[in-house]
């Protein structure tokens, strides 16, 4: 139901992560439906709970930006915990009870703060939204005296 200029934004959204991803080394195919990406996120929190973060995000990161991994699976996200070494049981029962309630948290909060994208920052009340704003997120950090 998308309008000709929307679809037109639309390629040019994923050609210009594309053009991003190839500076970096990494494969970005766009994905073929709106995934619920929640389990896939309470896997982080237990990745993040676990020393494992790092190894997680990025082969999350990497496999599902290539279609290598359905992040509506928990036992895709089990194994894929289990491989970066944490305990994938635990995080079955993770995921049904501490884990949702924490990510329920998480958006709320982000929700109250209005966060709508990533990434974004807010200093001293100031949205920065996108990478191409993080030069004016230094100028302001700068400013009142924060950057590091």
């Amino acid at each position: 139901t998308r309008t000709q200029q929307q679809w037109r934004k639309i390629r040019y959204l994923y050609m210009d992560a594309r053009r991003w991803a190839n500076k970096r080394g990494v494969t970005i195919k766009g994905p073929q439906k709106i995934f619920d990406s929640s389990i896939a996120a309470v896997g982080m929190l237990y990745a993040q709970q676990h020393g494992v973060f790092k190894a997680y995000h990025d082969r999350m990161y990497e496999r599902f930006w290539t279609r290598a991994i359905d992040i509506e699976d928990p036992h895709a996200v089990a194994s894929l915990l289990k491989e970066v070494g944490a305990d994938a049981e635990g995080f079955l029962a993770y995921l049904d009870g501490e884990g949702k309630a924490k990510l329920a948290t998480i958006q709320q909060q982000a929700d109250a703060d209005e966060v709508f994208g990533v990434p974004l920052f807010i200093v001293a009340g100031e949205v920065f939204w996108g990478h191409d704003r993080v030069p004016l997120l230094r100028e302001k950090l700068d400013g009142l005296g924060l950057r590091k």
